[in-house]
């Protein structure tokens, strides 16, 4: 992963087909990065989750079927399901 794509706050306009927002040449800077630092740390546990997370084609094909049986949520992680029925319940004064 490069610096760069952690600095980018924009956003994908699907209507438009194109990126919008605001883009940052932190990156580019030619400032040093504290290995050690927060931001170092930072840079390297977001590389870390985005290696680890699911494959981009695998969420994209649940994403339609989801549209496509009406789901509002879309679970990537099995676990979030139980997290978010435990909140559901605790909203509802059933927990």
């Amino acid at each position: 992963m490069q610096a760069q794509d952690v600095t980018d706050t924009g956003k994908y306009d699907l209507a438009r087909r194109e990126r919008v927002g605001v883009r940052t040449r932190i990156a580019e800077s030619g400032l040093p990065l504290d290995p050690a630092g927060p931001a170092a740390l930072m840079v390297a546990d977001i590389a870390r989750r985005i290696d680890a997370g699911p494959d981009p084609a695998e969420v994209a094909a649940r994403v339609v079927t989801a549209i496509r049986r009406n789901e509002f949520y879309l679970f990537t992680h099995p676990n979030l399901r139980e997290q978010v029925d435990l909140r559901f319940a605790a909203i509802q004064g059933r927990d």
